[in-house]
């Protein structure tokens, strides 16, 4: 126990030693050192290490003492601007009126990703589950689109049926483009009208004068 105790000792004291050689070093080094230049910043110098070794966790004590003050206006200015951030964009939605206009939304004639958009919007304020979300997005949509998922592999996931919804309306209206862009088609040769064919002439009918006029009969 002695010799422990012995040893702690002569460690403490290297230490200490290696403490003070470290100071004395760092106050010949920023003597030796060029002039400082002036800064623009107004935060104090930190002070010169003590020789306690408890001092050097974290950041130190001096730290808080001196941005105490800063930190505390900081947040207060942050929280300020999130409450005004906050009064300018919320519209006030609440979830009872989120459901209420989700179950009511349909596409009608509008892309569906036009519906999506607006659908998913009112969606994050629900809270309701996919599947719950699946359903009513599936209700929404237009007729021509449920014909076309209906013969598809539906999915459990609500981004993969809004992404096949999408991707079929938009090939459903690229197809309805081509079909207004068509030319008209032309009449069948059966309809056509014969051209007028002159009679031949032959040998015992002899050709008819032309009128001459001017002239009496």
């Amino acid at each position: 126990m002695q010799h422990q105790h012995e040893g702690l000792q002569e460690m403490g004291e290297a230490i200490t030693q290696l403490s003070n050689q470290i100071g004395e070093l760092c106050v010949s080094s920023a003597t030796a050192a060029l002039p400082p230049v002036a800064s623009a910043s107004t935060m104090a110098p930190p002070p010169l290490f003590s020789g306690v070794p408890s001092t050097c966790k974290g950041g130190g004590p001096w730290i808080g003492r001196q941005q105490c003050g800063r930190i505390v206006t900081l947040t207060a200015r942050l929280v300020s601007f999130m409450t005004a951030l906050h009064q300018v964009f919320n519209d006030g939605m609440t979830e009872q009126r989120a459901a209420s206009r989700l179950m009511s939304l349909s596409q009608g004639p509008r892309s569906v990703s036009d519906y999506a958009i607006e659908f998913c919007t009112l969606a994050a304020e629900t809270g309701w589950e996919d599947d719950t979300l699946m359903t009513a997005f599936y209700q929404g949509l237009s007729e021509s689109v449920k014909d076309e998922i209906v013969n598809r592999e539906w999915s459990e996931e609500l981004d993969d049926i809004v992404t096949l919804a999408t991707t079929l309306d938009a090939r459903m209206r690229e197809r309805r483009m081509e079909r207004r862009g068509r030319p008209p088609c032309l009449p069948s040769r059966a309809s056509e009208t014969p051209p007028s064919v002159k009679p031949c002439l032959t040998e015992d009918q002899p050709p008819q004068e032309p009128m001459q006029l001017g002239r009496s009969p």
